[in-house]
């Protein structure tokens, strides 16, 4: 939502044109690029809990090594790309990277502790267990293909010029530097420079 936020900007869309721009101006369009987007988070988050829930049923002892894995990795790709900064206004030093550590792992983690209420919640005979299994299989399904739509959807509605956006492997530093040093517009090259 904070990219639906900064998108409409107007201030934005001056400041940083090659980044902000994604969504048309007419209001239908608006309104349904900010749809699918609530829809997408919605999808994935449940997707996410429910294929959690899942694998807890199958092993705990599986799960949790799929979550170690899967935080091992993540947090070797952020410190690989140098991207491990929390940007809160007040936050200088290394308390940026040590609250991004943080903000970062607790909020990756939400989604496998409520797979686990769902398992607590499962937790009942063992035929009726099977059935609930099915169910959580049958519902991720219908959440993925729900979230496959919707991306479908998202990408249909916004500008076709703007996708690059959405695959670039380049990090917010690196975009900074690049703004500052392609810009010919003096506004421009100070508010990549010094806007926090």
């Amino acid at each position: 939502m904070i990219s639906y936020d900064m998108d409409t900007s107007s201030h934005s869309r001056k400041e940083v044109p090659k980044l902000y721009g994604y969504i048309k101006d007419d209001s239908t369009s608006r309104f349904l690029t900010f749809g699918l987007l609530m829809a997408l988070a919605c999808f994935q988050n449940l997707s996410r809990t429910i294929g959690t829930a899942l694998l807890f049923v199958a092993s705990k002892q599986l799960a949790f090594g799929v979550i170690l894995v899967e935080m091992i990795l993540y947090h070797l790709h952020k410190l690989m790309r140098a991207d491990y900064v929390c940007w809160v206004a007040g936050l200088e030093g290394n308390g940026r990277f040590l609250v991004g550590f943080s903000v970062m792992t607790v909020y990756s983690q939400c989604f496998p502790f409520m797979a686990l209420v769902i398992l607590d919640a499962m937790e009942v005979e063992e035929e009726e267990n099977m059935m609930e299994r099915g169910k959580l299989v049958i519902a991720l399904a219908i959440l993925v293909a729900c979230w496959g739509l919707c991306v479908t959807g998202f990408f249909s509605v916004i500008k076709r010029e703007y996708l690059w956006t959405f695959f670039a492997t380049e990090t917010a530093a690196d975009f900074c530097r690049n703004t500052f040093l392609l810009s010919k517009d003096p506004f421009v090259k100070l508010m990549s420079a010094f806007d926090k």
